[in-house]
Order: C-alpha cells, then sequence, then structure tokens
C-alpha cells in the first residue's frame, strides 16, 4: 500500500486563494495608487505650470518695463520673485530663465542674469520649472517622489493693427480738422496710422502713399482721394475702437534721479536746464548741441535766425513746449551702458494743453526745410505740428494727442527703435 503524503485538497485550495486575494489587494492599491497619485500629480503639474507662467510674465513686464533702464540682473530678480524656493506640496523647485525672439525663440543658452545685458533682440522671457512631490499610495511601488516639469514664455504684445506704428494718436475729441490731419503733397508713410477720434487726409502733388493700415474711431474723410494709395488697399482706412496709449515714457525717468537721466549723467552726457534752451545756450557751439540727454524744466526754441541746429546721439525732454525752425536734424542719444533708456525719444515735451485741436497751443512745434528726426516724437498731453516743412524726412514715430502735418516731399519710416520695452501687457504662450 501506497501511504498519502501533503495537505488535504481542501487545505491547498484556501492556500492558493489566499495567495490571489493578497495579490488582487495589491494590485487594487496599485490602481487606487495610480488614480489618487496620478490625479495629485496632475494638480502638481498644474502648479509647476502655474509657477513658470507667473515668473516668465514677471520677467516679461520687467522687461516691458527696461525703458526705465531695467538691467538683466533685475529681470532676473523679477523672476526670482515668483519661480525661487520651493512652494507648499512641491519639493526641490528648479527652474531656468532665457530670453526669446519676436518668435519666441530662445536667444543663446545663457541664462537672465548670467549674461549681463538685456539683448536688443530680446521681446520675451522663457521659463522651465521642475519640481518633486510625495506620493501616498503607490509607495507600496516603492515610488516615493513623483517629479513634474513645466515651460512658459511671456512676450511683450506688439501693438494690433499692423504692428509699427507710424503715427499714433491719442485724442478722442473730434478736431474740425481732425486729431490727425494731414494736409500735404508728395508724401510717403512706411508704417500704421491710428486716431481715437478723427482723421483728415487731403493730398495734392503726387500725391501720398500710405504703406500700412489706417484706422480711426470716428472715420476718415479725404481729399482728392484718387492721390492717395494705401498699402494694402483692402479693408483700407478702417473703423475701430479707442485704444489706451500704447507706450508710456514717464517724465520722472528723464528728471533728475530718474534712470535715464542716471544713464547719461555716468557717461557726463546729462544736461539739467532750469530755464529754456535757445540759440544761446552754452552747449550750442556752431549750430552744433553737444551730445547727451537734455531735460529742459522751461521751454525749448532752437533755430530763429540762429540758421540749423544739428545734433546727433540728442535727446531733448521738455516740461514746456518744443519749436524748432529754419531746418534741424536730429538723431535720438543712445548711453553705451544701455542705448535704450532714453525710450529711442528723440524729442518729448510733457507740456499740457487746453486745447489739443489747436495747432498754437502744439507741445512741438517742427518747422524748415530739409530737416531728418531719427527717434520717436512724443507729445503724450498735446500736439504735434509738422508746418510748411519740406523735404524732411522721419526714421521713427510720432505718439501724440493730436498730429497735424503740411508740406511736401515728406517721408516717414516707422521705427520704434526700443519702444517695444514699454508696450502695454505680456501675454503667455504655454
Amino acid at each position: 500500500m501506497t501511504a498519502r503524503t501533503g495537505p488535504p485538497a481542501r487545505q491547498t485550495d484556501q492556500g492558493q486563494s489566499l495567495v490571489m486575494v493578497a495579490l488582487a489587494i495589491v494590485a487594487l492599491v496599485a490602481m487606487v495608487g495610480l488614480a489618487i497619485d496620478g490625479g495629485y500629480a496632475y494638480a502638481q503639474r498644474r502648479l509647476i505650470q502655474n509657477l513658470a507662467d507667473s515668473a516668465a510674465l514677471a520677467g516679461a513686464g520687467k522687461l516691458r518695463d527696461g525703458l526705465a533702464y531695467t538691467t538683466d540682473a533685475e529681470v532676473r530678480r523679477a523672476i526670482e520673485r515668483y519661480a525661487g524656493g520651493n512652494r507648499p506640496l512641491l519639493r526641490d523647485v528648479h527652474w531656468e530663465a532665457y530670453y526669446t525672439d519676436t518668435v519666441d525663440q530662445q536667444i543663446g543658452t545663457i541664462q537672465v542674469g548670467d549674461l549681463g545685458y538685456i539683448p536688443p533682440q530680446a521681446r520675451g522671457v522663457r521659463v522651465v520649472a521642475y519640481a518633486a512631490f510625495d506620493t501616498f499610495f503607490i509607495r507600496v511601488l516603492g515610488i516615493n517622489l513623483g517629479n513634474v516639469s513645466a515651460s512658459s514664455v511671456a512676450r511683450i504684445a506688439n501693438p494690433s493693427s499692423g504692428g509699427t506704428w507710424a503715427i499714433w494718436v491719442g485724442g478722442n475729441s473730434r478736431c474740425s480738422q481732425g486729431t490727425l490731419n494731414i494736409q500735404a503733397s508728395d508724401v510717403w508713410i512706411t508704417g500704421a496710422l491710428h486716431s481715437n477720434a478723427n482723421m483728415q487726409i487731403n493730398a495734392g502733388g503726387q500725391g501720398i502713399v500710405i504703406n500700412g493700415t489706417v484706422e480711426s474711431v470716428l472715420g476718415v474723410e479725404t481729399g482728392n482721394p484718387d492721390k492717395i494709395t494705401y498699402n494694402p488697399p483692402a479693408g483700407n482706412p478702417s473703423q475701430t475702437t479707442p485704444q489706451p496709449m500704447p507706450f508710456n515714457w514717464p517724465i520722472e525717468m528723464f528728471a533728475p534721479g530718474g534712470a535715464a537721466a542716471e544713464a547719461a549723467r555716468a557717461e557726463g552726457r546729462y544736461y539739467h536746464i532750469n530755464g529754456d534752451l535757445n540759440k544761446n545756450s552754452p552747449y550750442i557751439n556752431d549750430g552744433r548741441l553737444q551730445s547727451g540727454l537734455y531735460f529742459v524744466e522751461g521751454n525749448v526754441r532752437l533755430g530763429q535766425g540762429g540758421g540749423r541746429i544739428v545734433g546727433e546721439n540728442v535727446t531733448i525732454v521738455a516740461r514746456g513746449t518744443i519749436e524748432l525752425s529754419g531746418g534741424s536734424r536730429l538723431s535720438y542719444y543712445k548711453p553705451a551702458s544701455d542705448q535704450c533708456s532714453t525710450g529711442g525719444i528723440v524729442l518729448a515735451s510733457y507740456y499740457r494743453s487746453a486745447d489739443y485741436c489747436s495747432t498754437s497751443g502744439a507741445g512741438i512745434q517742427l518747422s524748415g526745410n530739409d530737416n531728418s528726426w531719427v527717434g520717436v516724437v512724443y507729445a503724450p498731453f498735446s500736439m504735434v505740428n509738422i508746418s510748411n516743412a519740406r523735404a524732411s524726412t522721419l526714421n521713427g514715430a510720432i505718439i501724440a494727442q493730436a498730429v497735424s502735418i503740411s508740406g511736401s516731399e515728406l517721408t516717414m519710416y516707422s521705427n520704434l527703435f526700443c519702444a517695444y520695452r514699454s508696450v502695454s501687457g505680456p501675454y503667455v504662450i504655454r
């Protein structure tokens, strides 16, 4: 006879069941763990994305304010305010930041703050952030930490309706001659035109060519429309809605102690004039202005009886009015430490006019033949009046409450130089 060994069949079945139940419990815990920890990981992913978004926005926002002499180190500090250090529920936060260009492409491999300067082509900031977080249920699988990462680009918003402005007019009350009034012949304008109120364009001679969008809130009236050429012709001119002034250069940045003033002072090129600036100024030699930043507490009046005024690398800012006649040739001042510290402005008047529709109360008056202006002409509270000008060129932009232009053989090329740093508001691209 053969003796039977081993446990009874019932006992063996019970042992196998216990193993299967144990495995099922582990699998169930793992599934629950994956669901719970997976959801938790998604929440942490959102946290790190918010961190990257906020940091990129902060950096681009500081870049936008670079006209007030922002430095590479200041952009990094703005980013670090949101990205630096650990956050609740996140562990071991690390981040990197780089400058980006107009199409959101990273500029080089050196991080913001380590470069030492802001690249002239910089239009935004890219932030990449990494972090770890504690797990819960999936610890049973030996996974104690999870990892998340995110990337965000914040870029300075470009002006709408055609990109770069040639003339931007903010006055929102109708002027009898138009808040933007062009009465001229043989004119070539490259850039967009905008008026928050009405616009009048009257062409003579060989006519007026405008290469850019033309938009007005209260409509565009034209004289001799057959002599006005729009490129593109479709949809030009058009009606638009009121817009806030897209550029902001506060007078404080030019006043003593301001960022632009300090950049010029460091080079010995800051001239604070408590009265008026006229042809008798000691800074003028044989009709030539010394290069630098002029901050004038009074009015500026140059050219009358004193011949042509020439100023290379010159920015003139006045609390009062600015009047240049007899022809002038000016290009904006670029301090070596930061060529954008003066905002690319060549002339700025902060005169507050009671009636910006009146040419007699213009903050900036320009006249004469063979003028050449390079830079932004800025009158945030009054009119810019270019009258009786012939054979003249502006390579820059006019930003004012109202603009009146008369003359012939006038050419204007839109170029905002450093103004991108003052455009209102960056936006996020994920």
